[in-house]
């Protein structure tokens, strides 16, 4: 990936003590900062540090592209320990609810900060993310399949970027007249993979997706531990299931198999695993942009934006995995231009991240705190839109 030229890599953090930047970077400044640093020239003004509880601090950064504009950034960085800890929150802690601010989302939480999270359909009033989303050990909606750019903590309580490996599949043992057969589960609670033909699980914490006409769910419960199919239906759309039952939908081809292999009163086997584990909190973004602390050219990610520079909301994660950075910069706004994907990596490197993923950006671009002394949580930029956007989702920090 080319880096473009950035004029912040030699930025003068007068006020910011050293080591809350270079907390990021355990080896990051040897193995990827040097660059980023060749290739600016001038420096621009950070603020002082405020301590917003034990752990969390955070304090704005600014400085000028190659083209001598003005970028403005927010950055709050948590220690993750027994009193500090992320969470990925959705309206409702279910997946297809009304989006909600981030605000409302980090006051549900009772969290202390936090920024918007993954990309989704802007005109859907209750649009999920596009990836995954889990909390508390709890899967409201799986990692995209092979995809890079996820933050998830895992259950030592150590954060990472990358990959969440998940094995779903789907069996029924041979009857009279029927041979056993196996399908691959795609994924659980996306509507959207269904319609793609796939076969998705569907659980108690999906609460509406749009499939389209001609599509198959088969309904199914679990008694004591037996997981039977209760009924199969033709429908556009899929509901929440009950507590206790769950659903497997499908369109196209898939959907063709669900009709030709199930029937009501099917016993069968749902087995979900993740063979590294299974993270006890995760959230989805668009592309990973730091690995290793070197610039990455994710081949997992999404298309790199043509727009030109946006705000843009990105996360980075230490190499011992103990301390996360969540930044959001301003753009399309008098005071701040925005940057690009390669703009951003240069100024991720240059903050010495160890990795490094880029969230939703736009008017979606957000970081709320609750500053000292204060009851409420504060938006602490400038949202392009002029107000908060609804979202569905968001990563947020939470003290004990």
């Amino acid at each position: 990936m080319p880096i473009a030229v950035l004029t912040a890599g030699t930025v003068r953090r007068r006020l910011v003590p050293l080591a809350c930047v270079l907390a990021l970077g355990a080896g990051a400044a040897v193995a990827g900062g040097g660059s980023a640093t060749a290739q600016t020239r001038t420096a621009a003004a950070t603020s002082s540090v405020t301590t917003l509880a034990p752990g969390v601090t955070y304090w704005r950064d600014s400085f000028r592209n190659s083209r001598g504009r003005t970028v403005e950034a927010v950055l709050l960085q948590a220690k993750l320990g027994r009193h500090v800890t992320l969470q990925a929150r959705t309206p409702g802690q279910l997946i297809g609810l009304q989006r909600q601010t981030l605000s409302a989302l980090a006051k549900r939480a009772g969290a202390i900060g936090g920024i918007n999270g993954d990309f989704f359909d802007l005109y859907s009033d209750t649009a999920p993310p596009r990836g995954g989303v889990i909390n508390n050990s709890r899967v409201l909606k799986s990692p995209r399949l092979n995809r890079l750019a996820n933050l998830y903590v895992r259950a030592d309580g150590h954060a990472a970027i990358g990959a969440v490996p998940y094995v779903y599949s789907l069996s029924r043992a041979a009857t009279t007249g029927r041979r056993a057969v196996t399908h691959s589960i795609y994924s659980l609670n996306s509507a959207d993979d269904a319609t793609n033909d796939h076969v998705v699980l569907i659980n108690s914490t999906l609460a509406s997706g749009d499939l389209y006409r001609g599509c198959e769910v088969a309904s199914g419960h679990t008694v004591k531990g037996v997981q039977s199919i209760t009924a199969l239906a033709r429908t556009r759309s899929v509901a929440r299931p009950a507590t206790g039952t769950w659903g497997l939908a499908a369109c196209g081809s898939s959907a063709d198999w669900l009709r030709a292999n199930l029937r009501a009163g099917d016993r069968v086997t749902v087995s979900v695993s993740y063979p590294k584990g299974r993270p006890v909190v995760a959230i989805g973004g668009r592309r990973e942009l730091v690995r290793n602390g070197l610039a990455y050219d994710d081949p997992t990610g999404s298309a790199l934006s043509s727009w030109g520079p946006n705000p843009e909301t990105f996360a980075c994660v230490s190499k011992d995995g103990l301390t996360v950075l969540l930044g959001a910069i301003d753009g399309r706004v008098r005071t701040s231009v925005g940057v690009t994907y390669d703009q951003l990596t240069t100024y991720l490197l240059h903050l010495k991240c160890w990795s490094g993923v880029v969230f939703d950006g736009g008017g979606s671009t957000e970081m709320v705190a609750k500053l000292p002394g204060a009851s409420t949580l504060s938006v602490l930029n400038h949202p392009a839109a002029g107000a908060e956007r609804p979202i569905p989702d968001a990563l947020v920090v939470v003290t004990k």
